[in-house]
């Protein structure tokens, strides 16, 4: 298959067997999937919807959270957050539940969507297939699209339960979906009123009994049977009436009637289920908003007693911004204290832990962050947009109380204390009258010696001596780095050696400084 010549596609979700070049694997049958993903159109002309994004910045801003990688698809983008790992379905129940999360993380989408009147189509079934960077998005044959990456972040993954709650999601058991008794004859027929009012109102009913879906994946009679049900159920038919509709459609098109209880009790459990996990879903929504709300204004709040302290020139609340924050994160902080050393150290203290900060880099990597704070608290703090981490790690750095910590915690300390301890301890050391008595004396005489008012010494000595003495593994080039912040100067000394004329490379400084 040629990329130039073709519009090449990929499953968004693991198939368990090859359905070729030209074929979706169905729904019911994906194996797995390795992330939730998003498909946003932008206005384009080969796009007849006129409400949609007028650029693919805007089609980004939709994104609840941020994505692993962004492609651009050639008429619009498409994002996907990927997981830690695979998640691989253990039963069908397992697939219902994901199907359910991809709905519920679309919902985010289209929400934000509906804000500014876009619209974004219904992208979250399992069976639904993307396009590949490098290839060619050929909608539009006269004017072939490249399909890229434009953005990436490949250490950005996910849990499924970070981008969507499932604590009400859990699958209902099918034996407390009651079903109505029901009888199975074979010369059934559907109401006939209800059935002429659907036929004239719904097209897709219409199109379902004559078996001319085209947007269905699956055309087998179980597929229509179940797309009559869906629209048959939503317009609050009883449990017979559906049941005699859909034995009418088999005999319609001369398949098996399936009159047999569980086939027909097991499409309406489904019908319901569905209901039930819409309504679900519906609460774990609503949900979500009310906390990415509480977020908003607390994340407000803390920012208004900052730029407060900043500009009026009032001591900084700490226990203000770190009751905000406790309101954002989940997690009860009661102190964050900013150790002085060179490079600055901090700890954070909860009610049950305190937790140790190698750096500021360990607070503004919003992954690392989050890994302390589960690690010691057995809370995970669900994931936060990059523009809102970004705020959120400037409250946490400027809520810090500065800890002083001695003059040895910081480079210049360490070095300081080293060489005194090193020159102490080689309080002997020799007196040149000139440097040319240097390749004469080197080979009799240890370092450090001095000469014409400087103190020298050799990078690998010292390091000799510090690795000794602290154990400390500094490598020269570091040990360079501090010499010169200590103020020591690097210089380099010809001499004669063995009869061959060679140079040295040496530290020295004045000895008034030492």
């Amino acid at each position: 298959m040629n990329k130039n010549e073709s519009d090449i596609y990929m499953g968004v979700g693991l198939s368990p067997k090859d359905y070729g070049t030209k074929n979706r694997c169905p729904a019911n049958e994906i194996a797995g999937i390795t992330g939730f993903w998003a498909d946003i159109d932008v206005q384009d002309e080969v796009h007849k919807k006129e409400n949609l994004p007028t650029s693919i910045d805007e089609a980004k801003n939709l994104f609840p959270y941020e994505p692993t990688c962004v492609i651009h698809s050639g008429h619009g983008i498409q994002a996907w957050w990927l997981f830690r790992e695979p998640w691989i379905f253990e039963n069908d129940d397992e697939r219902v539940k994901a199907q359910a999360m991809c709905e519920a993380w679309h919902r985010q989408i289209l929400d934000r969507a509906e804000v500014h009147g876009w619209t974004v189509d219904a992208t979250y079934d399992l069976s639904r297939i993307l396009r590949i960077p490098g290839t060619k998005n050929l909608k539009n044959k006269d004017d072939a699209r490249d399909v890229k990456l434009i953005q990436s972040n490949w250490t950005q993954r996910y849990e499924p339960e970070d981008l969507v709650p499932t604590i009400i999601m859990e699958r209902s058991k099918r034996e407390d979906i009651k079903i109505d008794k029901i009888v199975l004859r074979p010369d059934a027929a559907p109401p006939t009123e209800k059935w002429e009012a659907l036929m004239s109102a719904e097209p897709k009913f219409k199109k379902s009994w004559n078996h001319d879906r085209k947007d269905l994946s699956d055309q087998s009679p179980s597929s229509y049977d179940f797309s009559l049900a869906s629209i048959a159920f939503q317009a609050e038919w009883a449990d017979q009436e559906i049941v005699d509709l859909l034995i009418a459609h088999r005999r319609k098109h001369n398949v098996d009637l399936k009159l047999r209880q569980d086939y027909y009790r097991r499409t309406l459990q489904k019908l319901r289920l569905e209901k039930k996990q819409q309504e679900q879903l519906s609460e774990v929504l609503e949900s979500y908003n009310k906390r990415a709300s509480e977020i908003k204004t607390a994340l407000t709040n803390a920012k208004v007693v900052l730029i407060d302290a900043e500009n009026n020139g009032k001591n900084l609340e700490r226990a203000e911004i770190l009751k905000e924050l406790e309101k954002i994160l989940g997690v009860k902080i009661e102190k964050i204290q900013k150790f002085l050393s060179e490079p600055p150290s901090y700890r954070l203290q909860t009610p049950t832990a305190n937790i140790s900060i190698e750096s500021a880099g360990d607070i503004i990597s919003q992954t690392k962050f989050r890994i302390k704070i589960a690690d010691a608290t057995k809370i995970v703090i669900r994931p936060f947009k990059r523009d809102e981490w970004s705020d959120i790690a400037q409250l946490l750095l400027n809520v810090c109380e500065e800890i002083e910590v001695g003059e040895e915690s910081t480079e210049e300390g360490y070095i300081r204390g080293v060489l005194r301890r090193y020159l102490d301890n080689n309080s002997d050391f020799i007196e040149l009258n000139s440097l040319d008595e240097y390749g004469e004396r080197i080979k009799k005489e240890s370092f450090p010696f001095s000469c014409e008012g400087y103190m020298y010494l050799s990078l690998s000595d010292l390091r000799k001596y510090i690795r000794i003495m602290t154990g400390d593994n500094v490598t020269i080039k570091h040990l360079g780095k501090l010499l010169r912040i200590a103020g020591w100067e690097s210089c380099k000394i010809d001499a004669v050696i063995d009869n061959k004329r060679t140079s040295r490379s040496l530290f020295r400084t004045n000895c008034s400084s030492e």
